[in-house]
């Protein structure tokens, strides 16, 4: 015990360390409220030292109630590597086996040959239940883990594909793990993430949350999740028609239904790093072993159920964006330099593209802050000095994208990623400045050109999301 202690006193909440990113990432975040409306918390730390965390905006948009570094998220699918960590944990105590299959624990489901190793890689093949349970499930009872047992039963789903055969993101995989946890345990999921994971390294607002609807148990700032309504403003997802999805499903827990604080995250994200939790042999284990998710990419998922890949910052391990109605989540860890970033949002803002220009601003990138477009008059003939075919360097997705003038327009349209071609419509480029232009729907992109006195490009810059990245002329021009 005196080690777990000693664990929480070097690395408490609230020590910050002296950056001189302080300044910029203030001022980007600032410009995401005010013009991306972003709402929710966010933390950052450096070599095992939190340099940075805010808060803004409401936890409850309709008590305007502010959030604050306590107020607790749903985090949707960052609650997956909570049940990894369980299971490694009873694998270590040799309570069970990566290859012990699922029948093994659960005989009443009818899935043969799928082991524990393939539910945690998303190599399992097992059938996703919430389209068909949408369709029969009575939406005045809630659901829980044994109800999606029954239901996978009686139903006899058959199986999306081989076991091993390939990777598909499962959430119904890690529901069944914290099955497995419990029948393992002989404790109740939540009881055992308390004890087990929470309570050895002081996570002070961390815990299976599955009552808020089920039960009508509140917690006290709680950070509520909204959704943005055409007439009504942010509000519960509860609360409309298409959402109505959201309640019954209340009880199911191990693919989401744990809340945390972005520092309790933070805490989590050091005990994996510094094998609190496990042996080495077992931490190495967990991280290394993994199965390819994405080709293109190159991303993969480790046993953690956390992605691992490669961008322009070097390797990273991260959880993945997560999202549920009115939550999108972001944490991230960057190796080369043990910077993790954290990013919680309750009303749907972009946490992905948030926590990346984060990542830029750390890094020493350049990003632009948000701010309000408006369009600027331009002679149709200034544009064609404009065209041409161009590289975005960005790792590992590289874009190819064309730029060119149609009927006194500018347009951009993507052709090539990576390695291979891409079909997508043309979208116009609707210019704000002599030598900068924004996409006139769809994603926030904008082009920005240095132009030479002769009036020709010097060079271009492709700004995704705030983040701005020089490209490089593309040798074969593309095609119109």
């Amino acid at each position: 015990m005196k080690k777990l202690l000693t664990l929480f006193c070097i690395y408490p909440a609230l020590i910050f360390a002296q950056d001189p990113h302080v300044t910029k990432l203030d001022l980007f975040l600032k410009s995401a409220e005010k013009y991306n409306n972003f709402n929710g918390n966010v933390l950052i730390a450096k070599g095992g030292k939190m340099i940075y965390e805010k808060s803004i905006g409401y936890s409850n948009f309709s008590t305007k109630e502010k959030l604050s570094p306590n107020s607790m998220f749903e985090l949707a699918s960052l609650t997956k590597p909570f049940v990894a960590t369980a299971i490694f944990q009873l694998k270590e105590k040799g309570k069970l086996s990566l290859s012990d299959t699922l029948r093994k624990f659960i005989p009443e489901l009818p899935y043969k040959n799928v082991t524990i190793y393939q539910m945690l890689s998303h190599t399992s093949g097992l059938p996703d239940e919430y389209e068909a349970m949408d369709k029969k499930w009575d939406r005045k009872k809630f659901a829980y883990n044994k109800d999606v047992i029954e239901f996978l039963a009686a139903e006899n789903l058959p199986p999306d594909f081989a076991p091993g055969s390939k990777c598909e993101y499962s959430n119904v995989a890690y529901e069944l793990l914290a099955v497995i946890v419990e029948r393992v345990s002989g404790q109740s999921f939540a009881s055992y993430v308390q004890e087990n994971i929470c309570k050895p390294i002081g996570l002070k607002n961390t815990r299976v949350y599955n009552t808020r609807r089920t039960k009508g148990e509140k917690i006290p700032g709680y950070a509520y999740g909204y959704v943005k309504d055409s007439t009504r403003g942010y509000i519960i997802p509860d609360s409309l028609i298409k959402y109505s999805w959201v309640i019954y499903p209340d009880g199911i827990y191990g693919a989401g239904n744990i809340s945390s604080t972005a520092e309790d995250l933070y805490l989590f994200d050091r005990a994996l790093k510094d094998n609190k939790f496990f042996t080495n042999i077992i931490q190495d284990e967990l991280q290394q072993s993994r199965a390819l998710w994405d080709t293109t990419y190159k991303i993969y998922y480790s046993l953690s159920s956390q992605k691992v890949g490669m961008n322009e910052f070097g390797r990273y391990i991260h959880s993945g964006v997560a999202g549920w109605p009115g939550y999108k989540n972001d944490m991230i860890r960057y190796l080369r330099d043990d910077l993790v970033i954290i990013v919680l949002s309750n009303n749907e803002s972009n946490a992905g593209y948030i926590s990346g220009a984060l990542a830029y601003i750390m890094n020493d990138q350049p990003v632009v802050n948000a701010y309000e477009h408006k369009e600027y008059p331009m002679e149709s003939r200034q544009l064609s000095r404009f065209e041409g075919a161009y590289t975005v360097p960005y790792i590992p997705d590289a874009i190819t994208i064309n730029i060119f003038k149609k009927d006194k327009k500018l347009y951009y349209q993507p052709v090539q990623l990576m390695d291979r071609a891409v079909k997508s419509e043309p979208i116009e480029l609707t210019p704000e400045s002599p030598n900068k232009f924004f996409l006139s729907k769809g994603e926030d992109i904008q082009i920005e050109f240095d132009l030479k006195k002769s009036g020709k490009v010097d060079k271009a810059y492709f700004i995704l999301y705030n983040m701005k990245k020089e490209m490089v002329p593309y040798r074969r021009p593309a095609g119109k």
